[in-house]
C-alpha cells in the first residue's frame, strides 16, 4: 500500500527540521543578492550555526586561504574568504551534511549520494557559467540539491513500504511505491526551508 499524503508530510516535516542549515544557506543566497550586504550580515547568519560557522573557520584556516595569521570568529573569516566564496563553501557544507547519509530503500551508499549531487553542482555551475544563461551559484545549489527529496522518499519507503529492487529504475519504483517523484519532494523541502522560488523550479523540473 502507498503512504498516504498525511504520511508523506509527516516524511517532509522531519527533514525540513533535521538541521537549521538548510534555512541558514537559503538566507545567505538571499543576501549574496542584495548588493547592500556585507561580512557582518553574512558572519552573523553563519554564526547562528555552530557546526557552519566551525566549518567555515576551518575551512579559512586551511592552507588553500591561510595568509597572515589564523582566524578565530567566524567575521574574520568571512573577511578573508571574501562573502561570495563563503557562500560557495556553506553549499557544499550544508549539501554534505544532507547528502552524505545512506539511502537505504534506495540501495545507494552516502559517498555515493554525495558525489552524485556534488557531480551536478559543478555541471551546473560551469554550465550557467559558460552560457551565461543564469547565476553561476544558484545554479550550483540547484545541482547540489537536485536529489533532496530522495531524504523523504527513502524514510517514507522504509517505514511504510518496501526497499526498491534490483533493476527497478528510481523513477519507476518512486512512482509505484510513494506515489510522487524526489523532483516534487525535494521542491516541497526547498520552499518549506525558504529557497527562492528559481531554486524550488529547478528543483521541481
Amino acid at each position: 500500500m502507498k503512504p498516504t499524503q498525511a504520511q508523506f508530510l509527516q516524511a517532509l516535516a522531519r527533514i525540513e527540521g533535521f538541521s537549521p542549515a538548510p534555512r541558514v544557506l537559503a538566507r545567505a543566497l538571499r543576501v549574496l543578492r542584495d548588493p547592500m550586504s556585507d561580512v557582518g550580515s553574512v558572519a552573523a547568519l553563519i554564526g547562528s550555526d555552530p557546526a557552519l560557522a566551525a566549518e567555515v573557520q576551518r575551512c579559512a584556516n586551511s592552507a588553500y586561504f591561510r595568509l597572515g595569521s589564523p582566524v578565530s570568529s567566524v567575521t574574520d573569516a568571512v573577511q578573508k574568504i571574501g562573502i561570495r566564496e563563503t557562500v560557495r563553501l556553506l553549499n557544499v557544507s550544508v549539501a554534505r551534511m544532507l547528502t552524505g547519509t545512506d539511502l537505504r530503500a534506495y540501495g545507494i551508499k552516502g559517498d555515493a549520494f554525495w558525489a552524485e549531487s556534488l557531480m551536478h553542482g559543478l555541471f551546473l555551475y560551469e554550465l550557467a557559467d559558460r552560457t551565461v544563461r543564469g547565476d553561476p551559484d544558484e545554479a550550483y545549489t540547484a545541482g547540489l540539491l537536485r536529489f533532496i527529496g530522495r531524504l523523504a522518499i527513502d524514510r517514507l519507503a522504509l517505514e511504510h513500504a518496501s526497499p526498491r529492487a534490483d533493476g527497478v529504475t528510481f523513477t519507476d519504483w518512486e512512482k509505484n511505491t510513494v506515489g510522487f517523484l524526489h523532483s516534487q519532494a525535494g521542491a516541497l523541502l526547498l520552499a518549506k526551508w525558504q529557497f527562492v522560488e528559481s531554486l524550488v523550479q529547478a528543483t521541481a523540473g
